[in-house]
């Protein structure tokens, strides 16, 4: 049993701690992972044993139990969140000794997430018969939001006349404001004329992430176009954009990244593609 200074339950614990990264303005998405994730483990464990109680091979045991049932990527993914609600725990004094330290999780390698194409994305524009369709779409494809950005996006951010958004609620709680090409533009102006919002939001509420993900997986259906999901929109745009010439740091700010490590796999990614057909049209040529 690893020693305590402070004693509490584990449901206690995780309010707490929920609450904290609420204040540190975490993305709700992040939040909402979080909640579902430490619940999970506070059924595992006992949602009022006391933390004190916090045995390492519990722990392991639950990481294993998500390797099972799904992913190595998703294993390790469950292993970082304990891991970082545990070194919360020894922060705040509840805990002496931070379960889990000296175990390594082999981090998988990232799935490749292949960008539409552009006769994709047109089939799925063709096929958005609603406002709101066209509406998320445009802001999708051109703008390359999070869905927890376009899901949260507000009338009192979108500038028409101006051509802008705000990008309030961004990962990190960052905010971005960024330019509406006509499209974007003009979706938005139909949209906001046929649906008139009168809470302030630009959708109708409740929409949320799984929403959005079941809108973009009936229009894959209609278009015939396979894995339609909100990041593979993200994906594609910023491959676009970084392949029509864009300053790679110009694209960290528009896209919200802390950092240029991700725009960095984009370029490597662009690379290995031009190389790749470098590669062939040399090869025809011998």
């Amino acid at each position: 049993m690893f020693p305590r200074r402070k004693r509490t339950t584990l449901r206690e614990a995780i309010s707490a701690y929920l609450d904290t990264l609420t204040l540190a303005g975490h993305a709700k998405s992040t939040l909402d992972n979080r909640e579902y994730l430490l619940a999970r483990l506070a059924r595992h464990l006992g949602t009022e044993s006391e933390v004190g109680a916090i045995r390492e091979p519990e722990l392991i045991a639950y990481v294993a139990e998500f390797r099972r049932e799904s992913s190595a990527s998703y294993a390790t993914l469950i292993a970082k969140v304990v891991r970082a609600f545990c070194a919360w725990l020894v922060e705040q004094g509840y805990l002496d000794k931070e379960p889990l330290g000296g175990i390594k999780f082999k981090e998988p390698r990232p799935t490749p997430v292949v960008p539409f194409r552009q006769d994709e994305l047109d089939r799925l524009v063709a096929v958005a018969e609603t406002g709101l369709e066209k509406a998320a779409l445009a802001l999708l494809i051109d703008c390359g939001l999070r869905a927890s950005e376009l899901t949260s996006l507000r009338w009192q951010d979108v500038e028409l006349v101006k051509r802008t958004i705000l990008i309030r609620y961004g990962k990190g709680a960052k905010s971005r404001q960024l330019a509406l090409n006509d499209s974007v533009r003009d979706a938005l102006a139909c949209y906001l004329r046929e649906s008139p919002q009168v809470n302030g939001t630009v959708w109708p509420l409740p929409f949320d992430r799984k929403r959005l993900e079941r809108m973009l997986d009936r229009l894959g259906q209609r278009a015939g176009v396979s894995r339609v999901y909100p990041h593979r929109f993200r994906h594609t745009w910023a491959t676009r954009m970084l392949q029509g010439g864009m300053d790679p740091l110009a694209l960290k700010v528009l896209g919200g990244w802390s950092t240029l490590a991700m725009v960095e796999r984009y370029t490597a990614l662009i690379a290995e593609e031009r190389a790749i057909e470098e590669h062939r049209r040399h090869a025809a040529a011998i």
